[in-house]
């Protein structure tokens, strides 16, 4: 990637320049690495005939921004679910119609999944209950979840295939809610205890679907500016093998960010990759289109002596050539003018 940026307000964020007086204006990128940033004067000598130029128009362009803390697959997966956040859901009723017109799109056997909602937003100042969800369909098993991803909200055919009814004891740390009076259950599971009742019976995203929610995931990150981001919870959840989802979209040359990835001690152990003891480390890849490095670690975290870099295959690990270190690189990421519509690298 070849690219210089000219007539901006280049913030480094070294110290030496603040938005008020800015000394720096352009950037030059070569092979996906800054070459030079300076003033337009300076930087021109770096122009090819190949290569891009965007006229920033004075806006500021930063560095790419670091996200501390997210779970990149499950946003994905909900990009490609229904939108039960509020806005634009203002009603219980909102939540039913978007339901509804999922639940007709779809043939009977297939789960109706939403994340998002938030009861404390809704005009009815309550959580969705299985009857309601139930006006959407009773022919499809449907969940919703809430936005704080401690509980969900299941309608009568899910729960029916999760075997819940009234005499389903509470499991340990989770609670399943009960209808008012009776103990029925209203569909709101309360912790992942009770929530994996259901959960664990959704069927696995084809990987079709999942490499497009990871793609339309990944564009969000990229629209607003971040390049390094930080998921806090890698293992398999919902039959998502959430590390091997990251191990295919970098070995497709699909993945455009950093990733530090912190594995889960059960997940390694599944494995075979967390010994008796352990020490810390990590394991990096590096994507050879794009510049992104990805490390994974844990907590605590564990290596094998013979796999310093690695990616896994079957099972286990096995070294990556070629791998590039998360730290200390000059990859270039900056955040470019909202007019262009997309970010490139950071560093």
């Amino acid at each position: 990637m070849d690219l210089l940026v000219t007539n901006a307000n280049v913030l480094t964020m070294d110290g030496r320049d603040t938005p008020a007086s800015p000394t720096r204006s352009a950037i030059a990128i070569h092979a996906g690495k800054i070459v030079a940033v300076g003033r337009d004067q300076d930087v021109a000598a770096f122009r090819r005939p190949a290569m891009r130029v965007i006229d920033a128009g004075g806006r500021t362009v930063l560095p790419g921004f670091i996200e501390p803390h997210n779970h990149m697959v499950g946003y994905g997966t909900a990009l490609i679910g229904v939108d039960a956040r509020t806005p634009p859901n203002e009603t219980i009723a909102d939540l039913v119609t978007r339901l509804r017109q999922a639940a007709a799109a779809s043939p009977s056997h297939r789960w109706i999944l939403g994340r998002g909602y938030d009861d404390t937003g809704l005009r009815d100042m309550r959580h969705p209950t299985r009857r309601d969800l139930d006006r959407a369909s009773t022919e499809h098993p449907i969940v919703i979840w809430h936005n704080s991803g401690h509980l969900l909200v299941a309608n009568s055919k899910a729960l029916a295939i999760a075997g819940i009814t009234a005499t389903t004891a509470d499991p340990p740390g989770g609670r399943i809610g009960r209808l008012e009076g009776s103990a029925e259950p209203d569909g709101v599971l309360y912790e992942a205890p009770a929530q994996t009742m259901v959960s664990r019976l959704i069927p696995a995203y084809e990987p079709a679907e999942l490499a497009a929610a990871f793609a339309r995931a990944q564009d969000e990150f990229l629209r607003h500016g971040v390049t390094t981001i930080h998921d806090a919870h890698v293992s398999r959840l919902r039959g998502l093998d959430i590390h091997d989802t990251y191990r295919r979209m970098h070995a497709e040359g699909a993945l455009k960010l950093r990733v530090n990835m912190f594995m889960q001690w059960d997940y390694l152990k599944e494995l075979d990759f967390a010994p008796s003891t352990s020490r810390p480390s990590s394991t990096t890849w590096s994507s050879p289109s794009t510049g992104a490095a990805t490390r994974s670690r844990s907590t605590p975290t564990a290596t094998r002596p013979s796999t310093p870099s690695s990616s896994r295959t079957g099972g286990r690990f096995r070294r990556s050539p070629g791998p590039t270190t998360a730290t200390g690189s000059s990859t270039a990421r900056c955040a470019i003018p909202a007019s262009s519509s997309r970010s490139v690298g950071s560093g």
